[in-house]
């Protein structure tokens, strides 16, 4: 709902919309997937350690940085931007109240802007690595290698939206990324569950029948 706002009494009215519960839980479904996305990459980064150690652990550090910080974001914007200042802007009136909301709402978002390269520089790289090194299993393990290079590619765009100036993109209620994240990390999980059944636990081998 950040789209095209502009003006502090725009920015004033988007923080009394973040109050709402279809706000809310947007952005709750959104912390909630970044916690879960975590052990899947962990499981890809074992399953990958035998063959390009060095790869698998540089890739989860960077996946483990980035994740971190989008948790810490999200879990900030969720309770500080969507509740507790539309909470206090709604039962409390005063000109140093909307400017302390509205300077709040501001510098949450130069931290955000800050941040936002080097946390997907970093996923780039580390889903870059996993793309190159994760071993190729014919028919079990395509469709993991196809979601890194689909992440990859999104995230390369991304970073060309963030070098044009593009500042809207940055917003984490923003309509068509989240989409686009939330497709992928379902296509790693069915990927990885799709290895599961077909290749034994850990060491990345197809199971045989005997």
């Amino acid at each position: 709902f950040y789209h095209n706002m502009t003006g502090e009494m725009d920015w004033l009215d988007v923080l009394r919309l973040g109050s709402w519960p279809l706000f809310q839980l947007s952005s709750a479904v959104m912390l909630v997937c970044f916690f879960a996305i975590l052990h899947p990459f962990l499981i890809i980064s074992m399953r990958n350690y035998a063959s390009a150690p060095v790869a698998s652990i540089l890739a989860f550090i960077g996946m483990f940085f980035s994740f971190s910080v989008k948790i810490y974001l999200q879990t900030y914007f969720l309770l500080e931007m969507q509740q507790e200042i539309p909470t206090t802007l709604a039962l409390t009136q005063g000109t140093g109240i909307v400017e302390s909301a509205l300077t709040r709402f501001s510098s949450f978002r130069t931290l955000q802007w800050v941040l936002d390269f080097p946390v997907t520089f970093s996923l780039l790289i580390s889903s870059l690595l996993l793309a190159i090194t994760f071993k190729r299993q014919p028919g079990i393990n395509d469709l993991l290698k196809a979601a890194f290079y689909i992440y990859v590619c999104y995230l390369l765009a991304y970073l060309g939206f963030l070098f044009k100036g593009i500042y809207e993109v940055t917003n984490y209620n923003r309509p068509f990324f989240p989409l686009i994240e939330m497709f992928v990390y379902a296509l790693i999980l069915v990927g990885l569950i799709r290895v599961a059944f077909q290749a034994s636990p850990i060491c990345g081998t197809t199971s045989e029948t005997h």
